[in-house]
C-alpha cells in the first residue's frame, strides 16, 4: 500500500493520519503523522535498490538496530511502535533543526560537536558506528539526537573522524554536496505515489504495430483513483480518428472496473519523460463530475511538480451545467 498525505494509515490496528513527507532514506519513508492528539513520526519501509549499501531484512534491521543504540546509551527518538507485517515504525518525533541546516546557516553551536563525540566514545567502545551525516542528527532544547536507528560494526574509515567530520563543517566535501543536491533541498519531498504511478505506467509501455494502421504502447498513463485503486492504459494510433490517448485508456480501465473519481494522473511519454494531458484528455477528466477540477496532474517527476485540472483547463464551456446537476 503507498502511503500519501491525508490517508489514514493504521499500525497494528491503530490509525494516523498522514500530514507531510518528511523525507526518504535508504530503507524507507518518513512522515509526519498525527495520532491521539500528538505528532509522531511512522516510516514506511520501501525496498527501492541501493548502490552504495547492502540490506538484508529491513524492518528486522530497524529493531535489532534500535536496540542495539538503546543499549549502548545513544540519545535517539523513542520507538512507540513497530508493525512487522506492514512494516511499518513509529517513532517519537523530534522537532527542531538539523546539524545539516545548522552548518548550512553558519550557526552550528559548540554543544553539537561535543555531543556527537560523546556519543562516539560510547559507540566506539562497543565495536559500532552510526550514520555520521548531518541530516541525521536533530538539536532539540540544546539536546543533540541521532534520528535515525541504523548503525554498524565500527570501522575505521566510517567513523566519525575520517569521514562524519567532513560534513559538520563548511568543508569542501560539505560545500560539493550542497551545490549537487541545492535543487532538490530546496523542494517538498516528492510523493512517493508518483514514483509508484510512473513505474505502474512503464510495465505497460512498449510501442509496438498491432497491424499496418494501428500502433499501441509508445505512451503510458496511470492514474490514482480517490479510493486508492490504480489503473493503467496505453495509447492507441490508427490511420484514422479512431485512435485513444493513454490517458483516456486508463479512464475507461478505471470506469471499466466501477470507479470514476481520480485523485492523480500522470503520462510518461516514448522518451521516458512525464508529460501533460493533451485538450482532449482535459476534456474528457473535466467531464466526469465535479471534482474533476482537483484532479492532481504531475508535470516533472524529478522536481515532483504538479498542477490541478482546473489550472489547465480554467474556463471550462460545462462548468456550470456540471455545478448544477451534481449541486
Amino acid at each position: 500500500m503507498e502511503i500519501r498525505e491525508g490517508q489514514k494509515v493504521t499500525a497494528n490496528g491503530k490509525e494516523y493520519e498522514i500530514l507531510k513527507l518528511l523525507g526518504k532514506g535508504k530503507g524507507g519513508y518518513s512522515w509526519l503523522a498525527a495520532v491521539d492528539k500528538r505528532k509522531v513520526v511512522l516510516k514506511q519501509i520501501h525496498h527501492e535498490p541501493c548502490d552504495y549499501y547492502r540490506f538484508g531484512n529491513k524492518i528486522e534491521a530497524e529493531l535489532n538496530d534500535y536496540r542495539r543504540l538503546k543499549e549502548i546509551g545513544i540519545r535517539m527518538p523513542e520507538m512507540l511502535d513497530a508493525d512487522v507485517e506492514n512494516e511499518r515504525i513509529i517513532k517519537e518525533f523530534i522537532d527542531g533543526e538539523t546539524v545539516y541546516d545548522l552548518v548550512l546557516a553558519e550557526r552550528l553551536p559548540e554543544t553539537c560537536l561535543e555531543q556527537v563525540k560523546d556519543m562516539c566514545a560510547r559507540l566506539y567502545k562497543a565495536g559500532t558506528n552510526i550514520d555520521y551525516f548531518p541530516t541525521n542528527f536533530i538539536l532539540q532544547d540544546n539536546v543533540l539526537y541521532y534520528i535515525d536507528y541504523e548503525c554498524n560494526d565500527y570501522m575505521d574509515e566510517w567513523n566519525f573522524e575520517n569521514w562524519g567530520i567532513k560534513y559538520w563543517s563548511k568543508t569542501p566535501e560539505f560545500l560539493r554536496y550542497v551545490n549537487e543536491h541545492t535543487a532538490k533541498a530546496s523542494e517538498k519531498p516528492v510523493d512517493p505515489i508518483w514514483q509508484k504511478l510512473y513505474n505502474e505506467a512503464r510495465k505497460v509501455q512498449r510501442a509496438r504495430s498491432l497491424s499496418p494502421y494501428i500502433d499501441a504502447g509508445q505512451v503510458a498513463a496511470a492514474l490514482l483513483t480517490k479510493s486508492g485503486n490504480i489503473y493503467v492504459g496505453v495509447c492507441i494510433d490508427t490511420a484514422c480518428t479512431l485512435g485513444m490517448c493513454a490517458e483516456r485508456n486508463a479512464i475507461a480501465n478505471m470506469i471499466t472496473n466501477g470507479e470514476n473519481q481520480i485523485d492523480k494522473i500522470l503520462a510518461v511519454m516514448g522518451d521516458g519523460k512525464v508529460g501533460p494531458p493533451c485538450g482532449a484528455c482535459r476534456e474528457f477528466m473535466m467531464q466526469l463530475g465535479r471534482d474533476s477540477a482537483d484532479i492532481e496532474i504531475l508535470l516533472d517527476l524529478e522536481t515532483g511538480r504538479t498542477v490541478r485540472l482546473k489550472e489547465l483547463l480554467s474556463d471550462w464551456w460545462g462548468r456550470k451545467e456540471i455545478q448544477e446537476d451534481t449541486g
